[in-house]
């Protein structure tokens, strides 16, 4: 297992890793949270509502907060400073610089091999991770252009997961044989879902299961020095986050203030108790925008929503699975270090778009453009053309869920380990897992993410005998038995229209 103190050498890098340490004491940090959690005596081991609340919000948990009470997460772009506290990097400025495409694809191009250079000097065979995305083909023309140039002499093994006929595994098998390099096939089936759920309880509970994806075996290849990925490529690159452009993004955390009360837009389809769910939604509050005072932010710094999508968002729901590879193998995202990111926030937003990748892959070697992009079926920047058939999702995930897991999932949702920590509205829970396997689209949807979730959660709190602040028998109440009636049918409506939009 890597060394928490090779992860403080990045701590200034977007796409770092976060270790754990027990609250007042960060000197003493902890590359997993099992580590972290022995450090605490059994009988204090208690489960954090707050962290719970925040996940079924928002899919991950906010700021630096885990799902036991008193251990923590590194602070984002920070390190212990020696006397108790953090030193935190100074964070560029964005600003509203504007230049031609080409020049600063030119600009990126130059910044990106700097970058990669830097992870590379010192090993002899990398692994990267290959989709048939852009961002990981970026990854790729960036290191093969080093290894034309003789800058690096290295090996390079291309990791891809997914089903069969993919476009992914299609189109990353493709840049793998352009570029002359091992390439590792990783299906992705029922099994490989299964055995993620007793994993993601292993590291903490932190994100639903199927964002491991292929991750474990990626960390147990042998023979690798460093793995190399680019998930933060469509956020740094075209400022885009999930789908959806910076300039569309709304903040983290939707918060309304009257006079007399704090109103957070509820997305759990009432699975919390009413009574703890108020008792909690003021720290997360906290947890959101606690870093502006750290950071010396404020809310009317230009593009503070990226910021908060860069360390709550991205460090949270992408990262923390990725660190999974990074307990065991050193892991580098390209596009992270200082020097690159502070070039493309300095940009003006509105010109940070697919323009700018339309014409970096044009200066990377190799045909990469001609390669459909798995998102559309067709070449990048490609309007009108033939649509690849090949099947867009590498997955099943929605299918494996509700129907080869159904069971599983279903008794762990509903065990005692759940109900007797008196957090959760029992009610609500019944008729959303009766709900929950109607849907029939192939990717998951937001009660996939919860109740496989739940059942993380359930083996996680079985497997550290983690215990509860709250007592079962307070859970049945008026007020819950009515959030359930609404909870559900929030969930029902959610359920209807996403499948009229979806596959």
């Amino acid at each position: 297992m890597i060394s928490p103190s090779e992860w403080l050498k990045t701590y200034n890098h977007l796409g770092s890793f976060y270790p754990y340490y027990c609250y007042g004491r960060n000197s003493e940090l902890y590359t997993s949270i099992s580590s972290a959690i022995e450090n605490i005596p059994s009988d204090e081991r208690l489960i954090d509502p707050v962290a719970i609340a925040e996940f079924v919000t928002k899919s991950y948990i906010l700021a630096d907060r885990t799902l036991v009470q008193n251990i923590s997460r590194t602070p984002w772009m920070a390190k212990p400073d020696g006397q108790g506290g953090w030193k935190y990097a100074k964070l560029p400025e964005h600003g509203f610089r504007r230049m031609p495409a080409n020049e600063i694809a030119q600009e990126l191009k130059s910044r990106l091999l700097d970058e990669a250079i830097g992870y590379l000097q010192g090993k002899s065979q990398v692994g990267i991770l290959l989709s048939g995305g852009m961002d990981s083909r970026m990854l790729a023309g960036v290191i093969r252009e080093l290894q034309l140039k003789g800058d690096w002499n290295g090996q390079v093994i291309a990791f891809t997961w997914g089903v069969d006929g993919s476009r992914d595994v299609k189109y990353a098998e493709q840049i793998a044989r352009m570029f002359s390099w091992e390439w590792v096939h990783l299906k992705l089936d029922a099994e490989a879902l299964y055995n993620n759920i007793f994993i993601a309880a292993e590291m903490g509970a932190e994100f639903a299961p199927h964002h491991l994806h292929a991750m474990p075996k990626v960390a147990s290849y042998q023979g690798l020095d460093a793995i190399l990925a680019a998930s933060y490529g469509d956020s740094v690159g075209r400022a885009e986050f999930s789908g959806t452009h910076l300039l569309n993004q709304k903040p983290i955390l939707q918060v309304l203030q009257s006079r007399l009360h704090l109103f957070i837009k509820r997305r759990d389809f009432w699975v919390i108790r009413s009574k703890i769910f108020r008792e909690v939604k003021g720290q997360m509050v906290c947890d959101a925008y606690g870093y502006r005072q750290s950071l010396g932010l404020n809310s009317e710094n230009h593009n503070y929503c990226e910021i908060e999508l860069e360390m709550h968002y991205m460090r949270r729901k992408l990262q923390a699975p990725m660190s999974y590879i990074g307990m065991h193998v050193p892991l580098y995202q390209l596009f992270t270090a200082p020097e690159t990111f502070a070039f493309m926030w300095n940009l003006d937003p509105q010109i940070r778009d697919d323009s700018v990748y339309a014409e970096l892959i044009q200066l990377l070697p190799g045909d990469l453009a001609a390669i459909p992009w798995t998102r559309t079926g067709v070449a990048f920047g490609v309007k009108k053309r033939d649509v690849d058939k090949a099947p867009k999702e590498h997955h099943q995930y929605g299918i494996w869920l509700r129907h080869d897991l159904r069971d599983f999932i279903q008794a762990k949702v509903l065990s005692d380990t759940i109900m007797k920590l008196g957090i959760f509205n029992v009610q609500t829970l019944v008729k959303l897992v009766k709900l929950w396997p109607r849907s029939k689209t192939i990717t998951t949807n937001a009660i996939d993410e919860i109740v496989s979730w739940l059942a993380t959660l359930a083996i996680f709190v079985e497997k550290y005998n983690i215990k509860s602040p709250y007592r079962f028998d307070e859970a049945n109440v008026v007020g819950d038995f009515l959030s359930s009636i609404y909870g559900n049918l929030r969930a029902w409506l959610y359920q209807e229209a996403r499948e009229r939009v979806r596959d």
